[in-house]
């Protein structure tokens, strides 16, 4: 295996677990009514729900950059294996 290689396999298996690091995170920030609470009380607390969404936005863009990570690293290894 040739140092390209290494990488390729690297960039597959760093992609595909930070993809499912970021899912999870999406899902359990939806399901746990503790992480950043909308209410407090009786209280709306609209900052809280801002932050809520800006990070499902930031884990959605994670999540997209590490599958596009992913699927670099595949295509260099199918691309390799075509040409021979």
């Amino acid at each position: 295996m040739k140092k390209n290689d290494i990488k390729a396999i690297a960039y597959i298996v760093v992609g595909f677990v930070v993809a499912l690091v970021a899912v999870l995170g999406m899902i359990a920030m939806y399901l746990s009514g503790t992480f950043l609470p909308v209410r407090i009380g009786s209280t709306y607390v609209v900052g809280n729900r801002i932050v809520r969404y800006l990070l499902y936005v930031l884990l959605l863009v994670i999540m997209i950059f590490s599958i596009c990570l992913a699927e670099y690293g595949i295509n260099f290894l199918i691309k390799k294996f075509h040409k021979k």
